[in-house]
């Protein structure tokens, strides 16, 4: 999500700080792919570590 190309929870704090209003990830927050950045991409992101992703 946040591009450093680790799943870990700094692409979770992207994703929140996305939802809060910083524009910097808008374009990769949304990251199970519904067209929109809410709680659901936080849940894919936790769902990814847990499974090895």
């Amino acid at each position: 999500m946040n591009q450093d190309g680790k799943v870990d929870i700094s692409d979770i704090v992207a994703v929140i700080n996305t939802i809060a209003g910083d524009s910097t990830y808008k374009d990769t927050a949304d990251t199970n792919g519904d067209k929109k950045t809410d709680i659901s991409d936080i849940v894919a992101i936790i769902n990814a570590i847990a499974a090895g992703d």
